[in-house]
């Protein structure tokens, strides 16, 4: 069957805040295929927002194929960012995260930020690819949260909405969507996560555009391009911009940063 796109009902959705739904994104032969290849190099990963096991790896073939199913929901897609760039989408993310998720693991509210694989490529939605069904009664769902609405209990905000892991569906939506991975109760969830990358249709130019900051804040900016040029894959390009930005303000700290 062909993958088919559906927007899963979120108040006050748009075209920047939004959850869509693709079914039949991968068979069961692919997904099975991607755990037996992938499951050996599975590491632990606890961190303050999460618990569970796994491994990055690189596809070209992988991003191609997916990509070619991806493309007609989302081929042209255009997104302006908040520095007034056009970006188009591209391509997948070559760079995978497999996740094994086992009962007591979850991960906690936060969005996902952007990864730069160039200066002038980077992601701005985040593909999750559910490659084994996990009942609703076992928890695991991703979740879309109200950052302004406490949620009962011991949740930390209130639930909108959430996608069921369903073996070969995927969740799409952007990077500032506000998020978690359910509690896993029982049994085991795998999935499978890349990025929809754009490219800019301008080349960036970083002194024009924060000719205007001091030298501490541009140092600032450097480093926060650092930190997504290295959490993108591109390491010797991330090494000019740590240096420019230790440059610009010899007092930063590489916690700086992102956060």
């Amino acid at each position: 069957m062909a993958p088919k796109l559906s927007t899963v009902d979120l108040p006050n959705q748009s075209l920047e805040y939004f959850i869509h739904k693709i079914s039949n994104l991968l068979t069961l032969e692919e997904c099975t295929a991607i755990i037996q290849q992938q499951e050996s190099s599975l590491i632990p990963t606890s961190a303050a927002l999460s618990s569970r096991l796994r491994c990055i790896f690189d596809s070209e073939n992988l991003a191609h194929l997916l990509w070619e199913r991806l493309s007609p929901f989302y081929g042209n897609a255009i997104i302006t960012d908040e520095e007034q760039y056009t970006w188009k989408a591209v391509h997948l993310n070559t760079r995978f995260r497999f996740c094994k998720y086992s009962p007591s693991d979850a991960f906690g509210p936060h969005t996902d930020g952007r990864r730069l694989e160039t200066l002038n490529t980077q992601s701005f939605m985040t593909v999750n690819m559910y490659l084994n069904t996990v009942p609703r009664s076992h928890g695991g769902a991703t979740r879309v949260l109200d950052p302004r609405i406490p949620g009962d209990g011991a949740e930390k905000h209130k639930v909108l909405c959430f996608v069921q892991p369903e073996l070969g569906s995927a969740s799409v939506f952007r990077d500032s969507l506000l998020h978690d991975g359910e509690e896993l109760s029982a049994g085991v969830k795998y999935l499978l996560r890349s990025d929809i990358m754009f490219e800019r249709e301008k080349e960036f130019d970083f002194e024009g555009l924060y000719s205007e900051l001091s030298s501490q804040d541009r140092g600032t900016k450097a480093l926060e391009i650092a930190q997504r040029l290295e959490d993108g894959g591109s390491g010797e390009e991330a090494i000019r911009w740590y240096k420019k930005a230790f440059k610009l303000n010899p007092g930063l700290e590489v916690g700086d940063g992102l956060q």
